[in-house]
């Protein structure tokens, strides 16, 4: 199966110029973790909710472009999901723009993969929870002081408590 099988193309388009504090609104009017971000045109980046957590204020004049700090990462259209899914991992990703002939077609995320492999009934190469699980959890105590956290949330969404 092609990575193009399974474009997602829900995420609207952000702008390098736009406010970040846009972007945030989008991602929750979308419910996406991630937007394309776009500069005369040409995708540049994607920027998630983790480079937005940054920002605690509704009122910010921080740009889309000041929070972009990666090179940008493509997969092309014709590449299969299983390969897209090995460059997710590697990369720990959770989603990769998709191009094809040069031009942007959407995103493909991590779930978008996972219910290929499912519907598809392609067998996983590791049987047990515990041959695939990470051994690289943090987890915190209700008790602890929400600064003891914060960092850890700008690298995870989230984590057993």
């Amino acid at each position: 199966m092609k990575v193009k099988d399974i474009v997602f193309t829900k995420s609207p388009q952000i702008f390098k110029n736009d406010l970040a504090v846009r972007a945030r609104a989008l991602m929750r009017q979308y419910n996406v973790r991630a937007l394309p971000v776009f500069d005369n045109g040409k995708l540049i980046s994607v920027i998630t909710r983790t480079d937005l957590v940054k920002i605690t204020s509704s009122k910010s004049s921080i740009t889309v472009g000041g929070l972009l700090w990666k090179s940008l990462r493509t997969i092309d259209a014709n590449d299969d999901i299983l390969s897209a899914a090995k460059i997710l991992i590697r990369e720990d990703l959770k989603q990769i723009p998709i191009m094809e002939n040069g031009k942007y077609i959407g995103i493909v995320r991590d779930i978008d993969i996972l219910n290929a492999v499912i519907s598809e009934k392609i067998s996983p190469k590791k049987k047990t929870v515990s041959e695939g699980m990470t051994p690289r959890v943090k987890c915190f105590s209700v008790d602890d002081d929400i600064t003891k956290i914060w960092a850890a949330v700008s690298e995870h969404s989230g984590f057993p408590v």
